[in-house]
């Protein structure tokens, strides 16, 4: 698989994923309401990191090329860079979890 369609895949398999979860972050109230200095009109499910991160990791784990000999291979998987990108989506996961709004009883 080439560059170019390595790139649509992870664009594709994004935005696929963002929809897909967007009402199960509705449901498990991963979301991000207006108020105060938010300006935005509704909910904003928060989502588009786990997204993105699963898009771009199943582009990278299919990426295959071909050289001039006709030989396959792979591209290097940097263990520092996925280590360093799987932090930050869990982070940004409990980020998300911990402090999302607890529902008020009137």
């Amino acid at each position: 698989m080439g560059l170019l369609s390595s790139t649509v895949l992870a664009f594709a398999g994004t935005v696929v994923l963002a929809l897909a979860l967007r009402p199960v972050a509705v449901r498990l109230r991963i979301t991000d309401k207006p108020g105060g200095r938010k300006q935005h009109v509704g909910e904003i499910a928060l989502v588009g990191g786990i997204a993105m991160f699963i898009g771009i990791l199943v582009a990278a784990m299919t990426a295959v090329q071909t050289r001039a000999d006709g030989l396959c291979w792979s591209p290097p998987r940097s263990s520092s860079l996925w280590v360093s990108s799987t932090t930050l989506t869990v982070l940004g996961c409990r980020h998300a979890l911990r402090y999302r709004p607890v529902p008020r009883s009137s």
